[in-house]
C-alpha cells in the first residue's frame, strides 16, 4: 500500500494525515502540485486529494488539473 495526496495550495498540508501515516509506518507522499505543476507517476494504490480556490475548470490556469482529473479517473476504474 502507497498513499499519495495531492497538494494544490501551500496554505493546506497533509497536517494529521502525514502523522498519522508516518507513526503506523504506512508509505505516504505528497505532491505539492502548486511546485511542480504536473502529476507524476506514483505507483499509489490509494488516494488523498486536498482542495484549493481553483475550479475542476480551470485547466488553462492550473494545467496540472487535466492530468490529475486522468489519475482520478484512472484509480476509480
Amino acid at each position: 500500500m502507497k498513499i499519495v495526496a495531492f497538494q494544490h495550495t501551500p496554505g493546506e498540508p497533509p497536517g494529521l494525515f502525514e502523522s498519522y501515516f508516518l507513526e503506523k509506518n504506512i508509505p505516504f507522499e505528497c505532491i505539492r502540485l502548486f511546485d511542480t505543476n504536473e502529476v507524476p507517476e506514483t505507483g499509489a494504490t490509494h488516494f488523498i486529494f486536498f482542495g484549493g480556490p481553483m475550479s475542476v475548470n480551470d485547466e488553462h490556469e492550473y494545467p496540472y488539473l487535466k492530468e490529475e482529473k486522468e489519475c482520478i479517473r484512472l484509480a476509480i476504474r
